[in-house]
């Protein structure tokens, strides 16, 4: 993906086989983005069935390194997204460090967020060193269902890592 930061380099360092795709399926993602990158095309539907693209490449690569198909889902929502918004240091570019935490145990691939502390308008869940967008992905419904109920929702996650662009968590609000 070299509009998104994974570029021949990416490639030369073996994020490919070191997550599980082979060298074919690696060369064809490639010379799609050379033909076609995602971030130097004209008009929004051209960008958009790009952007699906990348995501549905990401969500690949996350299920290779062990993460459930929902939960790569939201990661790669929210990296196509930032990449999109010009945030190109939390796009698709830290997919090889999500990747390479996970497969070193500084993260895990699946688990259950805990509830440490809840009050009617504040949280604590504790993301047990889950993907930090996951337990964004719930911090924000959470703090969503509580701001209904008292018109305010304030939710903290801790035991975890990296969760991308702090914008894209609060938008979906």
């Amino acid at each position: 993906f070299g509009g998104l930061g994974l570029s021949h380099r990416a490639r030369r360092k073996g994020l490919w086989n070191f997550v599980g795709v082979d060298r074919d399926q690696a060369d064809r993602l490639l010379a799609r983005q050379r033909a076609e990158p995602l971030l130097h095309l004209a008009g929004g539907k051209a960008i958009a069935a790009r952007a699906h693209e990348v995501d549905t490449d990401e969500v690949a690569i996350l299920g290779a390194a062990g993460v459930p198909k929902p939960d790569a889902r939201i990661v790669a929502e929210s990296l196509v997204d930032a990449d999109l918004r010009g945030i190109h240091s939390h796009g698709v570019s830290r997919l090889r460090i999500y990747v390479e935490r996970l497969r070193a145990g500084g993260n895990r691939p699946a688990g259950e967020l805990v509830l440490v502390s809840d009050a009617p308008s504040l949280a604590v869940l504790d993301a047990n060193d889950i993907l930090a967008q996951v337990a964004s992905a719930r911090a924000v419904e959470l703090a969503a269902e509580k701001a209904m109920v008292t018109g305010c929702g304030v939710v903290c996650v801790r035991g975890a890592s990296h969760f991308g662009a702090a914008g894209y968590w609060a938008r979906l609000l």
